[in-house]
């Protein structure tokens, strides 16, 4: 089992790496200053939210290098669909 475990590991690590290249994304394109994570998926995020804020951090054009902000809603698992509501 532990072949099956690491490439579990790998696959959540791609994923926080490819959530990052997309919220860098809709930072940059929008001005943002806070991009805002939660929903169910968080949950998981011991396993996808380093290699997020790594590769979030590194995507971000010059003018958002260090005045936006990745943060984890207070709202946990229904976060997103009170997000939507608003």
């Amino acid at each position: 089992t532990l072949p099956g475990v690491i490439d579990w590991l790998r696959r959540f690590e791609k994923m926080g790496f490819n959530l990052g290249v997309g919220l860098a994304g809709a930072v940059n394109l929008l001005g943002s200053e806070t991009a805002i994570l939660g929903g169910g998926l968080i949950e998981s995020r011991k396993f996808w939210l380093l290699s997020c804020k790594k590769t979030f951090k590194s995507c971000l054009i010059a003018p958002r290098k260090g005045k936006t902000n990745l943060v984890i809603s207070k709202n946990g698992l229904f976060g997103g669909a009170i997000g939507s509501v608003i």
